[in-house]
């Protein structure tokens, strides 16, 4: 505790090295209240005091006036103590009438720097001439050796300094409009301290403050009447008129300043009024707080034998003041009898004994026969020969508290005696408290988890999807479920089952999260050996007839979601009866586990390979690219399955015969899948065995029609057969052309035109994309530079392929194609895909920032149809976002279509990025795409691709 060592009557540290003062009186009785004892520092000066509470190596001050310069460091209670700031001259000195008079005649007024005094009138009168002092004694005598005019300070301070120090010459001759609010103070960080502290103070007596009051406070107040001058000025009379015409202005002064301090009194008698109203309203309170707190206090005159208790003190006992007799006696008849020598033992020890305090618990019977449970806390005040004449104390019922205490106990136990693992964190997620269950499974001690995240367990296989979907549950439903991996201290991974429960507190905020769990080991291992059994084959452990019903399901849902495809091949061994016959059935079972392995070695390990029964296996081929893929992988199947086998000392040959069916175009469900794979399977086999057969006829011609256009496609890049057609974009704010996409066509000479779709995509899988996507780029280049040239400045855009944007040459030759064909880059745009871009997201970004440092626009094309991650995405230096013309068509009808447009064009120019919206055919959608800020469009509603031919005049025209 901060206090002044020098500033009486508040607080100072005698000769004895004693605390003593107003303020140390005050403070021994919120000691005696809270039972608590401050560690006074009594070597300090007072600004050393100040610097210390702010660098909080002390904790709170005794006794100081809140001042805006302090709110800073430290937190107030309500002043406890008040008294005027006054002013203080010598008694020669005319009376002052203010400090706006000490102003006015420029006199110089002696001030404690440190003191909130000096604080208070800087700031309120800066131009009053203040001379700092380090102490009031320095500062009054100043005063009175005539080095400054007059002292501003405490009232009590003042009279007290002016007695102990025989400074006679001075005297209070007038008053401020400040006071001396007193308060105790704590450091800021220690808020929850102030209350305790407010409380303690207001339940101090008003019979206990006068006590301190008149023990301390003594001040004789000088009404500065000198009659001996007015003598002097009667006589002079007879000399001067002008004199006496001076003497009674004087005079007149004289007796105003006597009415301003009659005035100064009554307002000291109403301050004195009102602090008593407080006092009434504070027991009002304490009375209530009691109530609230199951608290009473009592007090016990020893040599008289009475007792005197708090009215919440009846209510706890059960009593009534008419029917208790105030005796220690009846207070003893109302304790339990089997804690009533206790009780007497302590009350015996804490009279005896000065150094023993009075603490104990017990429980009472009330007269209804209730039994409750207190604490009772006193302390004893004794005379000057040491012996007791009171004794004051506390009584709190704690019999709630103590039943708390024993179900909180019960909890434990029941934690520490389970067998399930427990694990509980607090609202940041990291562990408080673990049980010996959680130590036996897991293998870590509790001192070496506390204060870790529960993740220090974590066996890596659950990947950060699975933890953010457990997380959603747990805070949407306030509980979470189910099989979880973890790691054991010694490495071992295992499963267990994991129930999560969030606790929150009486104002419905999370405080802990509490984890129960199970290591499910042997339940796990009993699990997967009855699946293997129901799932599995025996003999080749592949999954049997009943998983791969299950997986091709689950193929299907997911081609359908995603648009893929699913190849089913039934595959049958050729002349294995024969081999099982001749050699028997451990050899016949030795050449199923061959097989099995062959054929998986075949394929990726996305594919599922399956045993039906018998020597028939399935292959659930996920996602094939092409027909001649399919064609390709049974090829290789049949071929390893036409190599010898060696089967102990024999060597065996079988062929295999492979049926086809896919998904969705020889079905869409399991049976009609299996069924026609089937029936392809025996076609197979009717072809002479040894091969394969698709399920159709028209599938078969479909793949010879993917090879012939393969070979069309090949002679369209020789004999440049493709053309390049131009849809406008058009600016919407200026209803301008803003620039144009070349897209890409194919005149076949006896075809006639080709759609994209047909030919696209099988140049995208053969590879012949590069050699037309060169084409495409160097033509855009040429005729949008044959433009420029004729006066028309629009940017082409050129759609980029992935194997296109992948090439580590792509700068070089975008550069080289611009240089031959005399275009600026600004003139040039490329788009490339949400998917192209998120395949290497680091070389993506290095790839867009050295084409943008050419000038070259790049934007992303049919955005929101892939999976891009915002994240990422706002890494690229891009210039502009096309939103995918599938959203824009349904815009008007599909909210979903709409919402997903008007989240794209919002979070493009969060980015800074235009948008420019693909599709657009009717006035509905561009009024929607126009209300929502989009800059530019492109669309039929303007214009279809055009030719080259036609562009210059539609760009003339519009």
């Amino acid at each position: 505790m901060a206090v002044d060592i020098d500033w009486a009557p508040f607080e100072y540290i005698d000769e004895e090295m004693h605390y003593r003062g107003m303020a140390a009186d005050y403070i021994r009785l919120v000691e005696e209240r809270l039972n608590v004892q401050f560690n006074v520092d009594k070597e300090r000066p007072w600004p050393q005091m100040v610097e210390a509470v702010k660098a909080r190596d002390l904790d709170l001050f005794s006794c100081v006036v809140k001042t805006p310069a302090r709110e800073k460091y430290a937190i107030f209670t309500k002043p406890y103590l008040s008294f005027p700031m006054v002013i203080v001259t010598r008694n020669d000195t005319d009376f002052i009438d203010g400090v706006q008079d000490l102003i006015d005649h420029k006199r110089s007024v002696s001030v404690v720097k440190s003191y909130a005094s000096h604080d208070i009138l800087v700031e309120n009168h800066p131009e009053l001439r203040i001379a700092p002092a380090k102490t009031v004694k320095l500062g009054l005598e100043a005063v009175a050796h005539g080095k400054t005019d007059a002292f501003i300070g405490n009232l009590a301070v003042v009279g007290q300094v002016m007695r102990e120090h025989g400074l006679t010459n001075l005297s209070v001759s007038g008053q401020t409009p400040y006071r001396f609010e007193l308060a105790m103070a704590v450091r800021k960080d220690w808020q929850p301290l102030v209350p305790i502290l407010q409380k303690a103070l207001d339940d101090i007596t008003q019979e206990e403050r006068d006590q301190i009051f008149n023990r301390w406070i003594r001040v004789e107040f000088s009404q500065k009447i000198d009659w001996s001058s007015i003598a002097y000025y009667v006589l002079a009379a007879f000399a001067a008129l002008m004199i006496v015409v001076v003497w009674n202005r004087i005079l007149q002064r004289e007796i105003d300043h006597r009415k301003k301090t009659e005035a100064f009194l009554n307002n000291e008698i109403q301050q004195r009024e009102k602090a008593e109203e407080r006092l009434t309203r504070s027991r009002e309170s304490l009375a209530h707080a009691q109530q609230i707190a199951h608290i009473g206090n009592w007090d016990w005159d020893i040599q008289a034998g009475d007792l005197e208790w708090s009215d919440e003190i009846y209510r706890i006992f059960g009593q009534t003041p008419q029917a208790f007799s105030a005796t220690y006696e009846a207070f003893l008849n109302a304790v339990h009898p089997d804690d009533r020598q206790m009780v007497q033992d302590a009350v015996k020890s804490a009279l005896e004994n000065p150094d023993v305090d009075y603490s104990v618990e017990h429980r009472v019977i009330r007269p209804d026969g209730e039994e409750r449970i207190v604490y009772e806390l006193g302390d004893i005040r004794r005379d000057a020969s040491g012996a007791p004449v009171l004794m004051r104390g506390t009584v709190q019922d704690v019999t709630d508290f103590r039943k708390t205490e024993e179900s909180l106990e019960l909890s434990r136990l029941v934690i520490e005696n389970a067998s399930e693992a427990i694990v509980i964190t607090n609202k940041k997620g990291l562990i408080v408290d673990i049980n010996p269950a959680y130590e036996q499974v897991t293998g870590y001690a509790r001192a070496e988890v506390l204060g870790q995240d529960p993740s220090i367990t974590s066996s890596g296989r659950h990947d950060k999807a699975f933890y953010q979907e457990m997380w959603k549950t747990l805070h949407e439903t306030g509980c979470w479920s189910g099989e979880i991996w973890d790691r054991r201290k010694s490495g071992e991974v295992f499963p267990k089952w994991l129930s999560i429960n969030i606790i929150r507190d009486s104002r419905n905020e999370i405080a802990n999260y509490v984890g129960i769990f199970t290591d499910i080991t042997h339940q796990k291992a009993t699990e997967e050996a009855l699946e293997q059994m129901a799932f599995y084959d025996a003999l080749t452990k592949l999954p049997n007839r009943t998983l791969f019903r299950e997986r091709l399901n689950r193929e299907i849902v997911i081609s359908e979601r995603e648009n893929q495809k699913v190849a089913v091949l039934f595959i049958d061994l050729d002349r294995f009866k024969y081999v099982n016959d001749t050699f028997g059935h451990d050899i016949g079972d030795e050449l199923l586990i061959e097989v099995a392995a062959r054929i998986t070695d075949n394929l990726r390990k996305s594919d599922v390979v399956c045993r039906l029964g018998g020597d028939e296996f399935t292959v659930i081929l996920n996602n094939p690219k092409t027909v001649e893929d399919i064609g390709k992988i049974s090829e290789e199947i049949i071929h390893s399955l036409q190599r010898a086998f060696k089967l102990k000392d024999h060597e065996a040959f079988i062929g295999a015969s492979i049926g086809i069916a896919t998904y969705p175009d020889n079905g869409q469900d399991f049976e009609t899948l299996t069924k026609n794979a089937d029936l392809a399977m025996y076609q197979a086999k009717d072809a002479g065995r040894g091969t394969y057969r698709f399920y159709s006829e028209e599938m078969n011609a479909k793949s010879a029609f993917r090879l012939t256009m393969e070979a069309d496609l090949r002679r369209a890049i020789e004999e440049k057969q493709f053309t390049l057609f131009y849809q406008p974009k058009v600016e919407i704010a200026k209803n301008r052309t803003a620039g144009m996409e070349a897209l890409i066509r194919w005149n076949h000479p006896k075809k006639g035109m080709v759609s994209p779709a047909d030919f696209i995509p099988l140049a995208e899988e053969t590879g012949l994309i590069v050699p037309m996507g060169d084409w495409a780029l160097e033509t855009a280049c040429r005729q949008t530079k044959e433009l420029l040239d004729k006066g028309v400045a629009l940017r082409v855009a050129v759609n980029l392929s992935t194997k296109q944007f992948q090439d580590p040459g792509l700068l070089d030759k975008v550069k080289k194609t611009l240089s031959e064909a005399g275009l600026p880059s600004q003139y040039l745009e490329l788009e490339i895909t949400e998917s192209i871009a998120m395949q290497d997201v680091e070389e993506t970004i290095a790839t867009v920032e050295a084409l943008r440092q050419e000038g070259i626009h790049i934007s992303i094309d049919d955005f929101g149809t892939g999976y891009s991650s915002l994240s990422y995405l706002k890494k690229f230096p891009l210039h502009s976002l096309k939103v995918d013309q599938s959203f824009v068509r349904d815009l008007t009808v599909d909210s979903d279509d709409a919402a997903i447009v008007e989240s794209v064009i919002s979070m493009a120019h969060a980015m800074g990025l235009s948008v420019v919206a693909e599709g657009v055919e009717t006035e509905e959608q561009l009024a929607f795409i126009r209300d929502r800020e989009c800059a530019q469009v492109q669309g039929y509603f303007f214009s279809k691709p055009l030719p080259f031919e036609q562009l210059l005049d539609y760009v003339n025209a519009n």
